[in-house]
């Protein structure tokens, strides 16, 4: 297989607001870049890819702007997976805040600012470029294993999540090596005191595995809407976020000692969709005193002593009650949502991209060694919670702009593409 990779810097100018958690935070330094990372395959009806992006989540209005970009250099934006690291700590402005189901998340994703997404979109396309002119003949190598530690279940420890790690080692014949990894955990290593530019512990993988003599690694989060480090950090900055990057890159390392070589005959992405009903929002006078009634639980925990992961849990509760309130005074006026997946498929390896934060409680039935789930990818619709997660009043099913159950029919068309595609191979 031909193959092109290249990496860009999309670190924003200084003063910058960061996105993620809800809390306005102004940058006024950077701790490490945040990059775009492309890999090109190309196969015998042209180019497919992936795009990833240190940044919270994108959506199109970026998206949009790379169809432009792309189809000017002849490629097909429908044929790659662009998506997101997640991490908390890239800019505010990436996002469209003001209109559909976004509108309620000014206060975790800012107001966009055209001329950021103008910045990180000729960064892409510059990508895209080398890429093509570095194209070549490149082998292949896949490895498998699990890792505990790095991230669990959020909201209830006697659920461990997802602990499989899937790593694909490219390497062209000039001797450059790129990594591409499939984890599923939150970047929430740094919390809301944050308030340095950081990529989070895929910045520190990446940076680990570059001494490894990797030109990059680039990082496809999994299903990670309920697994996070809440319950794994053993403290919060920087130092955390390194031991964070060692336990990953440590297990990469192990992982590649045994990969086996792979033919990339066959490339393919289809995309299909999906009608998925919002919820009905709550009335304002309701919502108002849900949010206090939390709020008086978190004063009642301080209070207590109550401190940590424990305290951070009670305190996810009164965001998801803040998150609904927003819910309430912008909801949408439809009242059903046109939800795309896209599924990239690489000999046997099934890629499925979910455009927001997928619960691993409801794809983990899907998994198996050759089907991956890739977060954050052709867009954010916010979180896909489970229904256990409504019925326990968790942030995700608060904040999720979806009708309880509906998740789990986004699932079941997954799940019967899957079984096709199984069939047919």
């Amino acid at each position: 297989m031909k193959a092109g990779c290249a990496m860009e810097t999309i670190t924003p100018a200084l003063p910058v607001m960061l996105a993620g958690f809800g809390v306005q935070r102004k940058a006024e330094d950077v701790h490490d870049d945040l990059y775009v990372k492309v890999v090109l395959l190309k196969a015998p009806d042209g180019y497919y890819g992936v795009i990833s992006y240190d940044l919270l989540c994108v959506d199109g209005l970026l998206l949009e702007r790379l169809k432009t970009g792309m189809d000017e250099m002849s490629l097909d934006s429908s044929r790659f997976l662009i998506t997101a690291t997640h991490t908390h700590s890239g800019p505010c402005g990436i996002m469209e805040t003001g209109e559909g189901l976004a509108r309620g998340m000014a206060c975790v994703a800012g107001v966009k600012d055209t001329k950021l997404v103008e910045a990180v979109a000729l960064k892409t396309l510059e990508a895209l470029k080398r890429a093509l002119e570095n194209c070549q003949e490149t082998k292949i190598r896949i490895a498998r294993g699990s890792l505990r530690g790095l991230g669990m279940n959020r909201n209830n420890r006697a659920l461990t999540g997802d602990e499989d790690v899937f790593a694909a080692e490219l390497i062209q014949e000039t001797g450059s090596k790129v990594l591409l990894v499939n984890a599923a955990c939150h970047p929430t290593v740094l919390n809301h005191e944050n308030v340095s530019v950081s990529a989070d512990f895929p910045g520190a993988v990446n940076r680990l595995m570059a001494e490894e003599g990797y030109a990059f690694t680039l990082y496809l989060n999994g299903s990670c809407g309920d697994i996070s480090t809440r319950f794994t950090r053993k403290g919060k900055g920087f130092p955390e976020v390194e031991r964070y990057g060692h336990l990953l890159a440590d297990k990469l390392k192990e992982m590649l000692l045994e990969a086996r070589a792979a033919a990339a005959e066959k490339v393919s992405i289809e995309s299909f969709q999906v009608q998925l009903k919002l919820k009905k929002p709550d009335d304002l006078e309701h919502a108002e005193k849900e949010l206090k009634a939390s709020q008086k639980r978190v004063d009642e925990a301080v209070e207590q002593g109550i401190e940590g992961s424990e305290l951070r849990l009670i305190e996810s509760g009164r965001d998801g009650a803040l998150m609904s309130l927003h819910y309430a005074r912008n909801a949408p006026l439809e009242t059903f949502q046109t939800v795309t997946i896209s599924i990239l498929q690489v000999n046997e390896e099934l890629f499925a991209g979910i455009p927001g934060e997928l619960f691993s409680e409801l794809s983990n039935r899907f998994k198996n060694e050759h089907v991956h789930f890739v977060g954050y990818a052709g867009g954010y619709y916010g979180y896909f919670a489970d229904e256990a997660a409504y019925d326990c009043l968790n942030y995700e099913s608060l904040s999720s702009p979806f009708e309880r159950g509906q998740p789990e029919i986004l699932m079941e068309q997954i799940g019967r593409y899957i079984y096709k595609k199984r069939k047919e191979a």
